[in-house]
């Protein structure tokens, strides 16, 4: 469900524009909407990866290592004002990537997102993404979406409450 502002602008839901607009007004110019393109090219915020391919095997060389190759954007990224050394464990090499870190607002997150998101994780740990969610809702018969992203992703998440805790600022 894409989601035309009055600006013109169109963002993935109304929800991402929400939160984009009210950390936006809180902290102006500390957070923009993130640029897609080419994988790893300068000034993009577009990320690649290696999937590995399940029961996989190259035709040519019979090798089982094989994997595709995949891109993941982050909806926002958000530059906090007190960055200083504790982005240099996040830095992507050779872009000149500002201090701060992606955030990946979420309504509803469908089972191939998750998917999508995990395989990013476990190649990409280099990329500090943190979760900002509508709701905390019922992934799996066990895992709330909270609960998941913490038990697989490893990353920060919150609720959305209508601010950031200060701890991400």
């Amino acid at each position: 469900m894409r989601w035309t502002a009055p600006d013109g602008v169109e963002w993935d839901s109304r929800f991402e524009y929400e939160v984009f607009r009210q950390i936006q007004s809180e902290a102006p110019g500390t957070v923009r909407k993130t640029i897609p393109g080419t994988p790893d090219a300068k000034g993009c915020d577009t990320f690649s990866y290696r999937e590995g391919i399940r029961h996989g095997s190259c035709e040519s060389c019979g090798s089982t290592d094989v994997s595709k190759l995949r891109s993941f954007t982050p909806d926002l990224f958000y530059v906090p004002s007190d960055a200083g050394a504790a982005w240099n464990k996040h830095t992507r090499s050779g872009t000149g990537a500002s201090p701060g870190y992606y955030a990946e607002v979420k309504g509803f997150m469908r089972a191939n997102k998750r998917s999508l998101l995990r395989a990013f994780h476990k190649v990409r740990k280099d990329i500090d993404v943190r979760y900002i969610l509508q709701r905390n809702y019922r992934v799996t018969a066990k895992l709330t979406a909270v609960e998941w992203i913490v038990k697989f992703l490893k990353c920060r998440v919150i609720v959305w409450d209508g601010r950031l805790p200060k701890d991400w600022q």
